[in-house]
């Protein structure tokens, strides 16, 4: 239960974050700090994406290829997706928020949902989050609907998902190796 108290608290950040959305971007752009934001969020998920590379690499020595293969997709995507948006960071911060609502989002129902069947649940769930923070971002005043946001939101969940899943599977095989497995 603590675990989705977590997500529901995430959750409740993200929806509470909407009103105070665009007094933020301004407060940003008045001070100067619009460029800071608009190299900021690209460089700290590029310095993500090398710390993850260490860890896989040298810490756990992975070798098989294809894991480093799907981390090179996972980074093109998120890549695409940051210079699509590239000219609105606000926008970007959405990567953020649903790339990590994505595995919270698997991490908190895995004690309720057996399996494999986590990842489509928490996918799902993601996306249905996603959706109302759009259609109550379109009854606000100060904010719009946009249906491309939704698509965003369910594409940065995803790909936080397959992350998680890439770490997972890499952290296993390492621990079956140090165990004495094959």
């Amino acid at each position: 239960m603590a675990r989705l108290a977590v997500l529901a608290l995430y959750i409740a950040g993200i929806v509470a974050n909407l009103g105070a959305g665009p007094a933020i971007v301004r407060w940003v752009g008045h001070h100067g700090l619009g460029g800071a934001l608009r190299v900021g969020i690209p460089l700290g998920m590029g310095t993500g994406a090398l710390g993850l590379l260490y860890l896989v690499r040298v810490r756990w020595r992975e070798r098989r290829v294809s894991r480093y293969l799907a981390l090179a997709l996972l980074a093109a995507a998120v890549g695409w997706l940051l210079w699509i948006l590239r000219r609105w960071p606000a926008e970007q911060m959405h990567l953020v928020q649903y790339g990590l609502l994505g595995p919270l989002a698997v991490w908190a129902l895995a004690p309720f949902v057996p399996g494999f069947r986590v990842v489509p649940a928490a996918a799902l769930l993601a996306a249905w989050v996603g959706l109302i923070d759009e259609l109550i971002q379109g009854w606000l005043p100060t904010r719009y609907y946009d249906a491309r946001d939704v698509w965003v939101n369910i594409a940065a969940s995803a790909l936080g998902i397959a992350l998680c899943g890439l770490l997972v599977s890499a952290r296993r095989t390492r621990l079956t190796r140090a165990a004495g497995g094959r």
